[in-house]
């Protein structure tokens, strides 16, 4: 009869401790995001996606498959912004808040309709932005949609042999200070590199990396944050 108590004494012990873990086990959550032309409905299987938290620390990079899909296990209940880039179309921003345990983020990727920039005037002292310059998220890599605008540079250079640029680079306030100035800076040295391939000496140009030194807009919501992280040159 003891021993009979004793057994299921030691049961209920040992249910109660287990139950007590399963309880005790953090929650998961997870994202599942994808791409879509707006128009054709069609998958946008070249999209990247930028998952950053609220101290603007990206969290993780996402490819989508074939199907303009990705998917990722998130690390902690809060709020984040997914950013999407593909070429060809307009970058996107879409938040996710009050986070439950699946989170869709669906993209209607919008065609990018640019008109490029012809430099017909280069005034000494004058800064002019470059509009359609775009790099991967935290990277000094220049996607291929930036040639375009970049040719047009080139090209107004060969007509004025005589003018030298110093080009700029600026970033958002998210994140390391220092950080920021050398990707600023990276930048910068991308887009001389891309001139100097394209047959502009290398003694015309100069490059300087602001990081968050110089913004045209406060950094109080994405879309003005946007607006500062910019790359520009100004005639010298």
């Amino acid at each position: 009869m003891k021993i009979t108590s004793l057994f299921w004494a030691l049961y209920a012990c040992f249910s109660i401790t287990t139950f007590a873990q399963e309880s005790a086990k953090p929650a998961e959550y997870y994202v599942l995001i994808d791409a879509s032309h707006i128009e054709t409905k069609q998958p946008v299987s070249s999209a990247k996606f930028f998952v950053t938290n609220e101290e603007g620390k990206r969290v993780f990079e996402l490819r989508a498959d074939a199907a303009g899909k990705a998917s990722a296990k998130l690390p902690r209940k809060a709020n984040y912004l997914v950013e999407c880039i593909a070429e060809g179309f307009m970058t996107l921003v879409m938040p996710i808040r009050d986070l439950r345990p699946q989170n869709v983020v669906q993209f209607k990727m919008i065609p990018a309709k640019k008109e490029v920039e012809t430099f017909a005037q280069l005034e000494k002292g004058k800064t002019i932005t470059l509009k359609n310059i775009y790099f991967d998220r935290s990277s000094p890599v220049l996607r291929a949609d930036s040639q375009p605008e970049l040719d047009a540079l080139a090209e107004a250079l060969r007509q004025n042999p005589t003018v030298r640029i110093e080009i700029r680079g600026h970033t958002d306030n998210a994140g390391d200070f220092d950080l920021n100035v050398k990707l600023s800076q990276e930048r910068c040295q991308a887009v001389e590199s891309y001139l100097i391939k394209k047959g502009i000496q290398r003694s015309r140009l100069q490059s300087k990396g602001r990081g968050s030194l110089d913004p045209i807009a406060p950094n109080t919501s994405e879309e003005n944050r946007k607006k500062n992280r910019r790359v520009e040159f100004v005639v010298l």
